[in-house]
């Protein structure tokens, strides 16, 4: 099966998001934020919500040991058969690592934004 992986990396305020969406609807396979996801298990009070929440509070990035098992349950849903879009994901060489167990095609975007204009779009 042919499964388009596209990685967005970039500074916060970058336009991961933005592109992430665009690219969402150009090749019609979900976009996956790893900031939504952590929010929605926080939400979803699991038993990995304690934990998150301690990094999350923290302003810590969550560890890849973490965080690697609630992506993985994520991209088993069918939406995710023909690829996906990471936003956020892999933030260390140790993450992109696990990125080869998602499927056999990869595009990585990135977005170099200067930090003023990062800070600025973060801040309106």
């Amino acid at each position: 099966m042919f499964r388009r992986i596209i990685l967005l990396a970039g500074t916060p305020g970058s336009g991961k998001s933005t592109i992430g969406k665009l690219c969402s609807q150009r090749y019609n396979i979900p976009h996956i934020s790893t900031g939504d996801l952590i929010r929605q298990e926080i939400r979803a009070s699991t038993l990995r919500s304690d934990m998150l929440k301690s990094y999350v509070t923290f302003g810590m990035s969550v560890p890849t040991s973490l965080l690697t098992p609630i992506l993985m349950d994520r991209i088993r849903y069918e939406d995710c058969r023909y690829g996906i879009i990471l936003d956020g994901y892999p933030r260390s060489i140790s993450q992109y690592h696990h990125t080869k167990q998602f499927g056999l095609v990869e595009d990585v975007i990135v977005l170099d934004v200067d930090p003023i204009t990062s800070k600025d779009r973060i801040i309106n």
